[in-house]
């Protein structure tokens, strides 16, 4: 891998997420390919932007921050025989009591995290990379069956343009071994 492409993961310690949007859980990929605007996934984002829409003042209320938008990758127990999970589309936000009923919340546990940027033109290269090489390296593992895709509207501008920018978060543990400590 090229120097200039490789990511350069941060550790974010202790951070709880809670996201508000819409669900999806299958196989994304049924009728349309990874990375398309035809797929699951691509209708999902379709769905939640139609909503946001609908929802605009009572979005900007509860929202942290408005130029960012979420993917939740979550999967079950069963994702290796099955290969369906779940997929959630939405919106970082603080405390909320209720939503409106065509949204979802979730509450992701509290946990550390790696976060690093790919850009659209290798994003499976320097993907693999992170779990490959540098989270073996650092002796991490990923903590829960989830990831988190963070796509600033600043920065991502389709999935046709190679140079939009996508943020990944990954849930992490560090791995010991017997006497050793922790940091």
């Amino acid at each position: 891998m090229k120097e200039s492409s490789t990511p350069n993961p941060q550790i974010i310690k202790d951070k709880q997420i809670k996201l508000l949007g819409c669900v999806f859980f299958g196989n994304p990929f049924h009728e349309a390919k990874e990375w398309s605007y035809e797929n699951e996934i691509g209708n999902l984002w379709i769905r939640f932007m139609n909503l946001t829409k609908q929802y605009k003042e009572y979005l900007e209320k509860i929202s942290s921050r408005s130029t960012l938008g979420y993917e939740l990758h979550l999967e079950p127990a069963d994702y290796s025989k099955t290969n369906h999970y779940y997929v959630m589309v939405g919106i970082e936000i603080g405390e909320i009591e209720e939503e409106p009923l065509e949204f979802f919340t979730k509450s992701l546990p509290r946990t550390d995290y790696i976060e690093f940027t790919t850009q659209m033109s290798d994003k499976n290269e320097q993907g693999a990379y992170v779990y490959q090489t540098w989270m073996p390296h650092k002796k991490i593992s990923q903590r829960y069956p989830y990831i988190l895709q963070k796509y600033d509207s600043n920065r991502y501008r389709g999935l046709e343009d190679p140079s939009s920018e996508i943020d990944w978060l990954i849930p992490i543990q560090r791995n010991t071994q017997r006497g050793e400590k922790s940091e």
